[in-house]
């Protein structure tokens, strides 16, 4: 299959590299001179200076959007009105009515609209769904996520890039989508507090309560905090799992404190997900499309809500 990929920085260029892996012909649209440069040395692709050669062109089949989120919207919308399958980054959109837009758009002309929620193909976290449905914890008390980065020091111009948004916009999809995949339930609720400490206009420390049922959950996120995590904490009758979410690594604690490691196979979920959207367009099968639009447009809704309750 005929693969486009619509901006090549910090996460076009693994998409990149996924799909060249997985034998697919891969176009790289990209303004920039030097990223075309280095795909099509490194990669030995096609590379253009124009998204729109790649919707002219009818034997591209799939296209992944990894421009700035202020674009989203814009873009995919013109890629599925071009008859194009896509997967968009997360956010799929940065506004509830965008979303719903491209889901609808997707629908009536039967495409495949995927967004970037890696963590649904991820080992570990597919592991804490299993061991939730079997109800290995006993009855939950509390889910507890930290997304904890110092962005301003390993990533230097990061912010600067991203025009518009805070620190729920970046991080929170990750821990809402997480949530909402191992319970299969609807987060309620949503409030946060926080502040712009580093930087002036953006808040870059924030907590946010909310509920699923009556269970009481905390996400706390973080640009400017050390070390970095990934973490998901579970709290339950019988037993409390800790999960590294990156790393994915698993460890469970039961009542006496002892502690144990659950044995996780780490998995390529870059791959893993370019993978499935591949299927389920070969198939047209959106039930195969495990992180659909459906999916993307519940977590703008869960961070639209974080963000106006901000005080």
């Amino acid at each position: 299959m005929k693969v486009g990929i619509i901006g090549a920085g910090y996460w076009g260029i693994r998409h990149v590299e996924k799909f060249v892996k997985l034998g697919e012909e891969v176009i790289v649209a990209d303004l920039r001179e030097e990223i075309l440069k280095n795909c099509a040395e490194r990669f030995g692709v096609r590379v253009t200076k124009d998204y729109r050669e790649l919707l002219a062109d009818p034997e591209v089949k799939a296209i992944v959007i990894c421009v700035p989120n202020e674009y989203h919207y814009e873009i995919a919308k013109e890629c599925l009105e071009a008859g194009k399958n896509i997967l968009v980054e997360k956010p799929i959109t940065t506004k509830i009515e965008d979303a719903e837009h491209l889901v609808r758009i997707a629908r009536e002309k039967d495409l495949i609209l995927a967004t970037g929620h890696i963590y649904r193909f991820n080992n570990a976290i597919k592991k804490v769904k299993e061991i939730l449905e079997r109800d290995g914890l006993g009855e939950i008390y509390n889910y507890k996520v930290r997304w904890l980065d110092t962005v301003y020091e390993n990533l230097p111009g990061y912010i600067e890039t991203k025009k518009d948004i805070d620190v729920i916009l970046d991080l929170a999809p990750h821990a809402f989508d997480i949530l909402h995949y191992v319970t299969g339930k609807n987060i309620e609720e949503i409030s946060a507090v926080g502040g712009d400490f580093y930087k002036s206009g953006r808040a870059d420390i924030v907590s946010i309560n909310c509920k699923i049922g009556k269970i009481p959950v905390n996400i706390e996120l973080s640009w400017v905090s050390r070390p970095k995590r990934r973490e998901l904490v579970i709290t339950g009758r019988d037993k409390t799992l800790i999960v590294g979410c990156a790393s994915q690594e698993i460890k469970i604690i039961n009542k006496g404190g002892e502690e144990k490691k659950i044995k996780v196979e780490e998995n390529d979920v870059i791959l893993f997900q370019d993978r499935n959207f591949l299927r389920a367009i070969e198939n047209k099968d959106e039930s195969l499309n495990i992180a659909s639009g459906k999916v993307g447009l519940q977590i703008v809704k869960d961070i639209t809500q974080a963000r106006s309750s901000l005080s």
